[in-house]
């Protein structure tokens, strides 16, 4: 699993331009999101009562809030905006996972002909992939979410809410991270010169099923050790030092993205040629 792993680093090391775009792209997201929400918070906050009004004030702008949410459109233009932007996003992410699986499959090509030249011969494929692994990803919810609501409905406490939703959100989470793992390798294949049949897939996924998983949580964990590193850093180091922190910080998250994707794709090639 280590060598993979350290098979997966060294790949990844030669994926500057995919990095790169990957940040910029979460960037430009991350902005586009924000100045979303804050043109429908600011406006709101705007007109909460402030603390010097009576807590009748308070109830007031809550049933003003309620009535305009269920008796009028005002929500409309906001759901048209949260369609939109939810489109845009399903576009996107299998356009740029086909120019970074395809970059990782032709290492010696150059860096930007390769990333767009996967986009254009896999984007169909890696577009309904993803669709299906959105799909296969949110159709358990179409069971848990009215037991969760009867739950909140009858349930005495958080306590109980939270005993309760804690193993089938564990179970949820777990059945979240195998199917995006399968369709990691199912893309992988996809991207292959030397395609094979959907079973070979398969068997790939259930004999080296350790091996996938462990590189995934190690990485995962690295994560985890980064983004805790990188808050208490800003906490001790505030000023210059931790701002510098903490704009590094969204680009190793991507770096440490494509590791994971290249520690797989190191597993599944090595899978491949050994039959």
């Amino acid at each position: 699993m280590l060598h993979f792993l350290r098979q997966g680093l060294m790949a990844a090391f030669k994926q500057p331009f995919a990095v790169c775009i990957l940040y910029v792209y979460q960037f430009a997201w991350g902005i586009l999101l924000y100045k979303f929400v804050q043109s429908v918070v600011v406006p709101l906050l705007h007109r909460y009562p402030g603390s010097d009004q009576p807590q009748s004030a308070v109830h007031l702008f809550l049933a003003e809030g309620q009535f305009r949410l269920f008796k009028t459109d005002l929500i409309q233009p906001y759901l048209w905006w949260i369609i939109l932007l939810l489109g845009i996003r399903m576009l996107l992410s299998p356009m740029l996972s086909a120019g970074v699986f395809y970059s990782l499959e032709h290492p010696n090509m150059n860096a930007g002909y390769r990333f767009v030249k996967g986009i254009r011969q896999l984007l169909l494929p890696f577009f309904g992939f993803y669709l299906l692994q959105t799909l296969l990803t949110l159709a358990p919810l179409y069971f848990l979410a009215p037991k969760a609501v009867h739950l909140f409905r009858e349930a005495i406490s958080y306590q109980e809410i939270l005993i309760s939703l804690l193993p089938a959100v564990f179970l949820y989470i777990l059945y979240a991270f195998l199917i995006q793992l399968f369709f990691l390798f199912l893309q992988f294949n996809q991207t292959s010169d030397t395609r094979t049949g959907f079973f070979n897939v398969i068997a790939v996924i259930m004999k080296q099923g350790l091996r996938i998983a462990g590189n995934a949580l190690l990485i995962a964990i690295l994560g985890g050790i980064l983004a805790v590193a990188t808050t208490t850093v800003s906490y001790v180091w505030a000023g210059f030092t931790a701002l510098i922190i903490q704009q590094m910080y969204p680009f190793l998250r991507m770096f440490l993205k494509m590791w994971s994707i290249a520690a797989q794709h190191q597993l599944w090639r090595s899978s491949r040629y050994s039959g």
